[in-house]
């Protein structure tokens, strides 16, 4: 199906595969809304409306769960103690929804594209490393929307 994402939430640690663009998907949202924290503090007493976070993954491969984060930054004071409401959902109608902090949902973003070989500083392009463990994973080819803009071919919950 795709390389595995590890997420933490609160006390709970879910490992599922999602592909890279989707991840790459995510980082861009967590992005904007830790903008959205930039701005408000820019605006210092000046109470200005911010734009929420609604993320939304539809699974591409056969094994893939869908994933949505939400996140609200008119309710936190700042990106260091804001939510992010976390559903995964597979085919087979198991759902799982969850809390995590914003600064642990990018932590486990990062960690996923650093394991497979993503440029840290928000590259797109996976690099040889990301293509060789890919490969040995099996994943070439399932996700053709991945394969095609990048030019390479491309769920189980526990306590902690």
């Amino acid at each position: 199906a795709g390389p595995n994402l590890v997420m933490h939430m609160n006390d709970t640690t879910v490992t599922f595969p999602l592909q890279p663009d989707a991840v790459q998907g995510l980082r861009d949202s967590i992005a904007a809304v830790r903008g959205e924290f930039e701005r408000a503090a820019e605006a210092g007493a000046q109470r200005v409306k911010l734009e929420s976070m609604d993320y939304e993954q539809k699974p591409e491969a056969e094994g893939e769960v869908a994933l949505e984060a939400f996140c609200n930054p008119n309710g936190f004071p700042n990106a260091l103690v804001a939510s992010v409401l976390v559903t995964l959902k597979t085919r087979d109608g198991i759902k799982v929804v969850s809390e995590t902090k914003l600064t642990q949902l990018q932590d486990d973003v990062e960690q996923y594209l650093e394991t497979y070989g993503f440029d840290p500083a928000g590259g797109r392009p996976p690099l040889p490393r990301a293509r060789a463990v890919l490969a040995a994973q099996g994943s070439p080819g399932k996700a053709p929307g991945w394969a095609a803009r990048w030019g390479a071919r491309g769920a189980s919950g526990h306590g902690s």
